[in-house]
C-alpha cells in the first residue's frame, strides 16, 4: 500500500482503503480500480492523495481506530458541530458513545502507532482534522497515565477544539491562498467562538470549553487569543497544540501540499519550549511513527527497503524489507533489516514519492 497523488499517474490502479465524506459517503471503495472519472470527481472534491495497492502483501497498515469508529465520529462531529453553529440541541449521549470507542480502541492497543494519513475531501477538512486530533491527544494522555473521567474531558475538547470555525465563512476556511491581515483575524476569531458555543451548553465540562479557547496559545506567550504563557494554559490545551499542529501539516490543503511524518516531527521538535511543553510533547512523539510502515527508505548501503514495522521502544530505527540493490536494480525476496539491531545499517533519505 503506498500513498499517491491524485493524477494521472494513479490511472488504473487499484486503491488500497476506502474514501469516506464527512457524511459517510463512500467516495471510493478499497480494491476498485481508478479510472478518469474518479480521478476528475476526487479533484473536484479536493482530494489530494489517496492509499493505492502497490502489490505488497507484506505490509498491511493497521489504523489505531478501526474504519468503523472513525466513520461514525467523523459522521456525528459534522453533524453536532453543524447543529450547535446553529443554536440547535444535540445528543450528547451520541457523542458520549463515539468517545468511549475511541478510548477503548485506543486502550486495546496501547502498541499501535499512528502509521496513515487521514484522507480528507477539502470541504470536509475540519470535521476530520477534529476527529485526528482527538485520536492524536488521546493518545499522548494515555501515554501520560490520564484516567477515564480525564480522558473523557480531553477527548471532548479535542473533538470540538475547532467548533468555533462553523462560523468563519467558507471562503476564508477553504482559500487556496495566504489570508490577508484581515481576514487573518477573522479567523482567529474561531478560538473564542468556539469556546463560547462550548460553555453556554451546559452538558459540555468547562474545561472542555477552555481547550477551544486556549489550543492556538504558546508557551512563550506569543499565541492567541489572548497570549498566555507556560502554566497558564491549561494542560489539555497543551496536548490538544501539539495534535492541532502535526495533523493539521500531514493534512493535503488548498494553499499548500502536506509535510511527510519526519517533516512534522522536526517541526514540533523545533517548537519544544517556545510552542510546546517539554514535558508533554515526548508523550506525543512516543505515538506518531516518524518513517511510517510503508514508506521507502535509502539506506547508507545505497540500497532502498521499505519499512515493515514500527515501535514504539525504537521509533526512529524500523524494520525494513530490501527492495533493490545499490545498484537500483529490484529484489524481489530482499532480506529483512532490523535497523534497531544493525548499528551500521542506518537510513539517510526517503525515496519520496
Amino acid at each position: 500500500m503506498k500513498l499517491m497523488a491524485v493524477n494521472e499517474s494513479i490511472l488504473g490502479l487499484k486503491a488500497a482503503r476506502n474514501i469516506y465524506s464527512s457524511d459517510g459517503t463512500l467516495l471510493i471503495a478499497a480494491g476498485f480500480e481508478v479510472k478518469e472519472a474518479y480521478i476528475k470527481r476526487l479533484k473536484e472534491l479536493g482530494v489530494y492523495s489517496v492509499y493505492i495497492d502497490d502489490g505488497v502483501r507484506e505490509v498491511e497498515v493497521e489504523d489505531v481506530v478501526s474504519e468503523r469508529t472513525r466513520v461514525e465520529a467523523l459522521k456525528l462531529t459534522r453533524d453536532t458541530m453543524t447543529r450547535m453553529g446553529a443554536g440547535a440541541k444535540v445528543g450528547v449521549d451520541e457523542i458520549n458513545k463515539v468517545m468511549n470507542d475511541i478510548m477503548d480502541e485506543l486502550m486495546a492497543n496501547p502498541n499501535l502507532m499512528l502509521n496513515l494519513v487521514d484522507i480528507r475531501a477539502m470541504n470536509d477538512y475540519t470535521f476530520g482534522h477534529c476527529v485526528g486530533v482527538a485520536v492524536l491527544s488521546l493518545m499522548t494522555a494515555i501515554t501520560m497515565g490520564y484516567n477515564q473521567f480525564d480522558l473523557k474531558k480531553l477527548g471532548m475538547g479535542a473533538l470540538f477544539h475547532d467548533l468555533g470555525k462553523i462560523k468563519i465563512p467558507d471562503s476564508i476556511l477553504y482559500k487556496p491562498g495566504p489570508l490577508s491581515p484581515l481576514e487573518w483575524e477573522e479567523m482567529k476569531r474561531h478560538s473564542a467562538i468556539g469556546f463560547e458555543l462550548l460553555r453556554e451548553r451546559g452538558d459540555f465540562n468547562i474545561v472542555s470549553a477552555h481547550v477551544a479557547f486556549q489550543h492556538h496559545e504558546k508557551l512563550d506567550g506569543t499565541g492567541y487569543p489572548r497570549g498566555i504563557r507556560g502554566q497558564e494554559i491549561h494542560e489539555y490545551a497543551r496536548i490538544v497544540a501539539l495534535a492541532n499542529v502535526y495533523d493539521g501539516v500531514t493534512t493535503d490543503r488548498p494553499y499548500r501540499p502536506r509535510k511527510l511524518p519526519h517533516q512534522a516531527i522536526l517541526i514540533i521538535r523545533d517548537g519544544v519550549r517556545t510552542q510546546f511543553d517539554p514535558d508533554i510533547a515526548p508523550a506525543f512523539l512516543s505515538n506518531v511513527a516518524i518513517y511510517p510502515v510503508g514508506t521507502v527508505l535509502v539506506l547508507n548501503t545505497g540500497e532502498k527497503a521499505r519499512v515493515i514495522e514500527v515501535t514504539k521502544r525504537h521509533p526512529a530505527s524500523p524494520v525494513v524489507r530490501v527492495i533493490t540493490t545499490p545498484d537500483g536494480h529490484p529484489v524481489e525476496e530482499g532480506r529483512k533489516i532490523d535497523l534497531a539491531k544493525s548499528p551500521n545499517v542506518r537510513p539517510v533519505s526517503l525515496d519520496e514519492p
